[in-house]
C-alpha cells in the first residue's frame, strides 16, 4: 500500500488516456477522482486482505520499503518462504518488458529506490484528502496520519 495522498499526487503527474477517445481519464486530471481511484483500490486489496487472510497475505507499505528496504524485503522473502537475492537492490540495472503496460512510470523504474516520493502531496491535496470522511478513514486505517512528515535523506 501507499499514501493515497501520494499516489493521487502522482497520478495527476500522468497522461494516461482512454484508448478508443483520446481523453484523458478523470483520475490523472482531477485530484478529487485521483483520490477516488485510490481509495477504490485500497478498499478492495483491503477486503481481499481481510478475505485472505494474515497467512497468506502480507501488507508490505511503500513507505517502508524505501525507508527500510533490507529489512522490509527480508520479511517479504521470509514470509514467502523464500531465499532473498543478492541482487534485489539491482533491478533498476536490468532490462523491463513493459510491453503491453503504460509506459510513464518506467523512468522511475529504471532508478534505485527513493524516498523523495514520500510525503510530496501538495498541501491542497492533503487538505481534500481529509476533507473528505471516506478517504481520511481509509487513510486512518491503513496507518497514515493527517500530515506525514516529508522525508528528504535516503
Amino acid at each position: 500500500v501507499r499514501d493515497g495522498r501520494d499516489v493521487a499526487a502522482s497520478l495527476l503527474e500522468r497522461d494516461w488516456r482512454h484508448p478508443q477517445t483520446g481523453q484523458a481519464f478523470d483520475h490523472v486530471r482531477d485530484p478529487l477522482a485521483a483520490l477516488t481511484y485510490w481509495a477504490r483500490l485500497a478498499g478492495a486489496g483491503l477486503r481481499a486482505e481481510a478475505e485472505i487472510g494474515p497467512q497468506r497475505c502480507l501488507r508490505v507499505r511503500y513507505e517502508d520499503l524505501v525507508q527500510r528496504p533490507k529489512r522490509t524485503l527480508k520479511a517479504l522473502f521470509a514470509f514467502m518462504e523464500l531465499e532473498m537475492p543478492r541482487d534485489v537492490f539491482e533491478f533498476h540495472r536490468r532490462s523491463l518488458d513493459l510491453v503491453g503496460t503504460e509506459r510513464d512510470s518506467e523512468a522511475l523504474l529504471s532508478k534505485p529506490l527513493t524516498r523523495n516520493r514520500v510525503g510530496r502531496a501538495p498541501a491542497p491535496l492533503k487538505a481534500r484528502a481529509h476533507s473528505i470522511s471516506q478517504i481520511s478513514s481509509l487513510l486512518a486505517q491503513l496507518g497514515y496520519p493527517p500530515s506525514p512528515r516529508r522525508i528528504t535523506q535516503m
